[in-house]
């Protein structure tokens, strides 16, 4: 027999400052536009993350996260980053 397996789920994008620099709930986020490494700092090393496209595709996720990630493999445009259960818009270009 044949099974089909569907997931719904729904991704809330809450509208962020873009600036250069995102510096939100104590820790940073930069550059933003980023081309192709995206920097970190004050954020937990155990912090899982997941990168999603607007569609809701996930890019890119790990169990922990790097002080740097190379993002270079994804195509331009904008992304969702998923960090302790909150989300942040970055541009990749």
């Amino acid at each position: 027999s044949e099974f089909e397996v569907t997931a719904e789920f729904e991704i809330e994008i809450k509208e962020q400052v873009l600036s250069n620099l995102l510096a939100i709930d104590g820790f940073r986020i930069y550059p933003n536009p980023v081309s192709n490494v995206i920097h970190f700092e004050g954020i937990n090393a155990q912090t899982a993350y997941k990168i999603f496209t607007l569609s809701g595709k996930v890019v890119m996720e790990a169990n922990q996260i790097p002080s740097m990630l190379d993002i270079s493999g994804l195509e331009d445009g904008v992304y969702i980053i998923v960090l302790d259960q909150k989300q942040y818009r970055f541009i990749k270009k």
